[in-house]
């Protein structure tokens, strides 16, 4: 606003005073929701020797409305296993630094003959290369309220799950 910056002596109340300045129609300031952290899912990578960590929902994002991201793949496992997390930071090869949180495990029958089965959790994971023929696709929806859902579904086969993840920290 073109004036020095102060402390000011009620520092608690210092975003209700922004948001009283940003209401001011001749302040002209416009406020974003804006996401704080990183948010992704850890995944397999070089056959299932490596894990690397995928961002679905990258810091300082401006979330105008619903974000909405898609992933598509083959799956290698009977069950899938996705591990949410979210962190302060990236390193340069775009794995989690600072402050990492677990946020939730998420297991999804990516082999058909488990469509029906309530708890994957203690299902063998096992490698076949015949679920390759399936097609996998999750749909991520960052709400206006922050919270966090994915829908995963087995497109050759019909059938998908939901799950609500949380709301970001």
């Amino acid at each position: 606003f073109g004036k020095k910056l102060q402390l000011a002596p009620q520092p608690f109340a210092a975003t209700a005073i922004g948001l009283a300045i940003a209401a001011d129609p001749d302040a002209h300031v416009m406020i974003h929701e804006a996401i704080t952290r990183h948010f992704g899912v850890w995944r397999e990578a070089d056959a299932g020797d490596d894990k690397v960590f995928d961002p679905l929902l990258g810091k300082d994002t401006v979330a105008t409305g619903p974000i909405v991201v898609h992933r598509r793949y083959r799956p290698t496992h009977a069950v899938g296993h996705l591990r949410f997390l979210e962190c302060g930071g990236l390193d340069a090869s775009g794995q989690p630094i600072q402050d990492l949180v677990p946020w939730a495990d998420v297991y999804f029958p990516y082999d058909p003959a488990l469509a029906d089965r309530a708890e994957l959790a203690a299902v063998p994971s096992e490698r076949r290369g015949d679920l390759m023929a399936n097609e996998i696709a999750e749909t991520y929806t960052y709400a206006a309220d922050g919270t966090i859902s994915v829908r995963i579904e087995n497109l050759s086969r019909g059938y998908a799950r939901t799950f609500d993840l949380g709301a970001l920290r």
